[in-house]
């Protein structure tokens, strides 16, 4: 699921308080972003028809966000790994190393998180 960075700052505001109303929704992404009110309900309803927002209607419609905070990003993560890395995430990181985009300390992190990935496996 492909969402853009506006609809992101919609979905942030449904993670930190959900259930909400359109109205409400607007009130706290115009405290964000000088965006208009029909422009706000654009991105709410383009989330709903990804899948990504409910509405449940009470004595309005009420929106709660139907995936996890970072499951967007994560899938955004992947098509790209897919478009540019010919799926590698080995690709990916070996680049990120190799040009000194990854420090040491997120090495060693990734080194005892593999550790213990292969421990609970019982490797």
């Amino acid at each position: 699921m492909k969402i853009s960075n506006s609809e992101h700052v919609i979905l942030e505001i449904l993670w930190t308080n959900p259930p909400l109303t359109a109205a409400q929704i607007v009130e706290l992404a115009q405290q964000e972003q000088p965006w208009s009110d029909k422009t706000i309900k654009t991105f709410l309803n383009r989330l709903r028809e990804k899948g990504a927002v409910r509405a449940q209607k009470r004595e309005v419609l009420y929106y709660s966000p139907t995936v996890a905070p970072g499951e967007p990003d994560l899938s955004a993560a992947k098509a790209l790994i897919d478009q540019r890395f010919g799926g590698s995430l080995t690709t990916l990181v070996s680049g990120f190393i190799q040009n000194g985009a990854i420090s040491e300390q997120d090495i060693q992190q990734l080194r005892q998180y593999l550790d213990h990935l292969e421990e609970s496996e019982g490797r």
